[in-house]
């Protein structure tokens, strides 16, 4: 019997991120690659996800980040509050990538300048 594994990230379809990745190489990152919120002093950044790794690194980042953490949420999760921990602020999801380089969010707002997006959105059975 095969063995199914999960440890493929798994990134969601958004419209342009392919052409994003490739303007901006490095830009985007999944969980699975992160180690320490130090690689992110003093960067703007938007995570991806509110699950159990979204969480927990969403609140390391913020100790380091030189801008409140934004992180992208479908749902509210199971350890949120009313309001969002200091040094965090919470986006709708991401709908589009612009070779700008500008996030568009899901309610038309938008982020500009963002030095990495962090995807915690799980692993591809594999």
């Amino acid at each position: 019997m095969k063995s199914i594994t999960n440890h493929d990230p798994q990134i969601p379809h958004v419209k342009g991120l392919k052409e994003y990745i490739t303007k901006f190489p490095n830009k985007i990152v999944h969980s699975k690659t992160y180690r320490t919120p130090e690689l992110y002093r003093s960067k703007r950044v938007v995570l991806i996800g509110n699950s159990a790794s979204g969480h927990d690194i969403v609140l390391e980042l913020a100790s380091t980040a030189h801008t409140s953490v934004y992180q992208s949420r479908r749902t509210v999760s199971r350890w949120d509050g009313k309001e969002p921990p200091p040094g965090i602020e919470w986006k709708p999801i991401i709908k589009e990538y612009l070779p700008s380089g500008r996030i568009i969010l899901d309610n038309d707002t938008y982020l500009d300048d963002i030095d990495t997006a962090v995807y915690c959105t799980g692993y591809l059975p594999s």
